[in-house]
């Protein structure tokens, strides 16, 4: 079996995809780095690849990055990445397409479900912000198409290089032999495929095996306490779904009607969705992003269920909710309309400079916005970034609430000893939120969630904004 990625004439329809999607990410950034990509633009800046390693092959691509980047259009380090996020999320899209053609056998179905596929809120957010996962994607999904076409060294390869990017692709290993099974495409397959894997990632995980087993992210340090809670995660992914599809979810009612012809789809989606299991029960409340790969998965189904309706001339109906997730989409995500945030570092320099003005202060913020707060205010690069003035004159507000084996909850005393309290204000409701939830509801998630409020009930204060623009600093007393 051939595929069309590999064929010349059919390559003009996955190149436009990749460049039309690229300038839709490029173009839709938001610049506002999290705090994972504030510590991966630290360990780039101060060449630390020996440190985090779960991501070291993603450091690489961003070292690069920052250095093609910065010279070409004068960018930062955490720009840079927001950048190649982006080209990865055109290249991802591209990948995906062919995925999707090898298994719907159909160019028509397979360019609706690249819209499904970029209509998700899920993959929209990866490819328009800073974070691992879209890397992963491409590299799990080239490595995927690469196997479905008995490419099997280059199919290793590709899988080395996501393994070296994020540990969490071993979950999506079982792909392999339930294709070679399927497909009849014997053992030795699965022998060159794990040839370049061994190649290329048995010498790094021999030199930092210990932290990739049992590090701070390491594969199997789990808290012991930790079990897995299958209700919380299909709870988990039932209201992901929902955000990331909305009425595209019940395409997968008559995919059910499917499963008989589809039964080789049916095993391959389970032996890679299987092992996810564990990942989404162990990782909760970060919108099953580790799960970014399955997508392409979801979107085959959706597609396998809008064949059927069409079967039944009910394909208008297909129609109107796809229709109808676009506009939720278009209104909630906002495609070249939101704001780019570009001038993030600078506003957090200005924070910093009003914070620092006051003397002796604290400054409360998320760990995210903390990360931000020392990263951009810093006079040079260091590593560890958890040190250090910003460091010592901010604090991580959901410490103020932790009780366990390693720290007790803060109490409001101590920090009598500052002259000046101020809070960073990071939460607001999503658009999503704006748009499906009531007034009130809104301020019940406000009074729970806002930094600004929780801080008032700790201390028993009022706090007043001191600064506005893409985040708010109040001054508390």
């Amino acid at each position: 079996m051939k595929n069309n990625m590999f064929l010349a004439s059919d390559r003009v329809l996955p190149w436009s995809i990749f460049f039309l999607s690229c300038i839709v990410y490029v173009s839709s950034i938001n610049y506002v780095s999290g705090g994972d990509a504030i510590y991966y633009a630290n360990i780039i800046d101060t060449l630390r690849f020996d440190q985090l390693t779960a991501h070291q092959f993603y450091y690489l691509l961003g070292f690069l990055c920052k250095h093609l980047f910065g010279w070409l259009f004068g960018l930062t380090t955490d720009q840079s990445l927001a950048i190649m996020s982006a080209l990865f999320g055109g290249a991802s899209l591209c990948v995906g397409y062919l995925l999707l053609e090898c298994y719907l056998k159909s160019k028509k179905d397979a360019l609706l479900g690249t819209l499904i596929l970029f209509l998700c809120n899920r993959f929209y957010v990866n490819a328009t912000s800073t974070e691992i996962y879209i890397v992963q994607t491409f590299f799990i999904w080239s490595s995927y198409l690469f196997f479905e076409n008995r490419r099997f060294y280059r199919s290793g390869l590709f899988f080395a290089l996501a393994l070296w990017t994020s540990p969490l692709t071993l979950a999506y290993a079982l792909f392999f032999p339930a294709v070679a099974y399927l497909r009849k495409f014997g053992i030795q397959s699965l022998i060159r495929v794990a040839i370049p894997v061994v190649l290329v990632y048995a010498p790094f995980l021999l030199f930092f095996y210990k932290e990739m087993l049992w590090g701070v992210r390491g594969v199997i340090n789990q808290d012991e306490a930790r079990q897995i809670d299958l209700a919380l995660c299909a709870y988990d992914v039932f209201r992901y779904q929902i955000k990331h599809y909305s009425f595209l979810n019940l395409l997968l009612v008559p995919a059910i009607l499917a499963i008989r012809e589809q039964k080789l789809l049916f095993w391959i989606t389970i032996a890679v969705a299987l092992p996810n299991v564990y990942v989404i029960s162990q990782l909760r409340g970060e919108e099953n992003v580790f799960i970014l790969t399955l997508d392409v998965f979801f979107s085959c189904w959706f597609m396998l269920g809008w064949r059927v309706l069409r079967v039944h001339s009910l394909a208008w109906l297909a129609v109107v909710l796809l229709i109808a997730h676009g506009i939720i989409f278009m209104i909630s995500d906002r495609p070249f309309l939101a704001a780019s945030n570009k001038t993030y570092g600078d506003e957090i320099r200005e924070i910093g400079d009003i914070i620092h003005r006051s003397g002796n202060s604290i400054a409360f913020a998320d760990w995210s916005r903390r990360m931000a707060l020392v990263y951009y205010n810093r006079s040079h690069s260091s590593y560890p970034l958890e040190q250090g003035y910003w460091y010592d004159a901010s604090f991580d507000i959901d410490n103020l609430y932790i009780t366990n084996f390693n720290k007790v909850a803060a109490t409001p005393e101590q920090f009598d000893k500052y002259d000046e309290v101020f809070v960073l204000e990071s939460y607001s409701p999503s658009q999503q939120a704006k748009l499906f939830l009531d007034e009130d509801t809104l301020k019940e998630r406000y009074e729970h969630m806002s930094e600004r409020r929780r801080l008032e009930r700790f201390l028993h204060v009022q706090c007043h904004p001191v600064r506005t623009g893409i985040l708010v600093l109040y001054r508390c007393r």
